[in-house]
């Protein structure tokens, strides 16, 4: 038990060193408003065109349309695509087409075989959008005064031709103030944001949000647009790898002062939503298995072998300064991304939660049974068509 509380304590250690390294490492993407107040330069060289794919996002589009309208010159065109949403997302656009003649309603089409639902609509949005840079954007998304313009700068700062924008978790629920700064938790403690930072051109250090991609027109040509990565469930990864297989230069930054995101409604629409990308994200059972260990014994064991220790009457101050570490990086995490504190206290009952879902995602796909989001199934093991009763026997 000491050796292993041993153990415990300087992996936790060594995480905490982890975690403010790459809060001191990562760089943000500056508000140009705050840089210059007395008004920040137009930049509409290269207009930009956003894109956003949309199913049953009603509640959703009126705040990020609201955001949109209030943007610079900069934004070109708003280009909604409707992909057979079932509820009233076209006549949300509708109204907004009144108020601003940059929105536009686009009607998708059928999702031919091989394609992803968001794949398809993205590729379908490309062929419209007319702008030198083109912003993807999640319907769930808001952003702030001058992001366009802010997200504009960051990447000619940095010289890349993507730039993907980590957002900031907007939480009003208590499982969004328990659950979703794991996202950033397990951000934190697997990558290192330092050297990605310095090898924007290495494959195997990727890291993208989808839900704010920012792609100069010219490259996002180059590298096949949303078509390589048709059958991709995770096209913002997928894209930052094309990117850099093309020779390309991709970057995700934090951009929680420029986009802030609504994610889920409700722990029913979080847990589907985390079971649909959780396996898929980790790029097969090592990755995955990988993960799955190393947290599990890293970030929760500690908070269960501290109490059985003391119970035992066993040294257990091992595991208790270890839980104690974890629970400063959770602190410095929800004080960096402006989280609730509080909720750092129940990081045993996310770390189960999280876990639980990631084997959930793992036998879903790996068995067949398939994943759903909004009325869609993905990866279901097709199932041999039934014998018809009046075909005929053959021996």
């Amino acid at each position: 038990m000491e050796v292993i509380g041993i153990l415990l304590l300087v992996l936790a250690a060594l995480s905490l060193a982890w975690v403010v390294t790459n809060i001191q490492g990562w760089p943000r993407v500056r508000v140009l408003s705050e840089l210059h107040p007395a008004g920040p330069p137009l930049m509409n060289d290269g207009a930009v065109s956003v894109c956003i794919p949309a199913r049953d996002e009603e509640h959703n589009l009126p705040e990020l349309l609201a955001s949109l309208i209030a943007q610079g010159d900069e934004v070109l065109e708003i280009l909604v695509l409707d992909d057979q949403s079932t509820d009233g997302t076209a006549d949300v656009v509708r109204r907004f087409t009144a108020l601003d003649r940059r929105v536009k309603l686009v009607r998708g089409r059928v999702r031919p075989e091989g394609w992803f639902g968001k794949t398809w609509a993205g590729h379908q949005l490309s062929q419209l959008a007319r702008g030198g840079w083109v912003l993807y954007l999640d319907a769930d998304v808001i952003l702030h005064p001058d992001a366009v313009r802010s997200m504009l700068t960051a990447a000619r700062r940095y010289q890349v031709t993507y730039l993907s924008c980590w957002p900031r978790f907007v939480q009003t629920t208590w499982a969004d103030k328990v659950f979703l700064p794991l996202l950033n938790f397990v951000a934190f403690t697997t990558f290192s944001w330092p050297l990605m930072l310095k090898r924007m051109d290495d494959e195997k250090l990727i890291i993208s949000s989808g839900a704010c991609m920012l792609m100069e027109r010219r490259a996002y040509d180059q590298v096949g647009g949303h078509a390589a990565c048709a059958g991709g469930l995770l096209e913002d990864h997928a894209l930052a790898r094309a990117w850099r297989r093309a020779g390309e230069r991709s970057l995700c930054l934090d951009g929680q002062d420029v986009v802030s995101v609504r994610m889920y409604r409700g722990l029913d629409e979080m847990r589907a939503g985390f079971t649909k990308n959780f396996y898929k994200a980790l790029r097969g059972p090592k990755r995955f298995w990988t993960f799955v260990l190393f947290q599990s014994f890293v970030y929760l064991t500690p908070f269960v072998l501290a109490p059985l220790a003391t119970l035992g009457q066993l040294p257990s101050w091992h595991c208790w300064t270890a839980a104690a570490l974890v629970l400063v990086g959770r602190w410095l995490l929800a004080r960096n991304f402006r989280q609730s504190a509080w909720a750092v206290w129940l990081h045993p009952l996310a770390m189960v939660a999280m876990l639980a879902t990631a084997l959930s995602s793992w036998f879903s796909i790996v068995t067949g049974r398939g994943v759903t989001w909004k009325g869609r199934s993905y990866f279901q093991a097709r199932r041999p068509a039934a014998y018809s009763r009046t075909a005929k026997l053959r021996f």
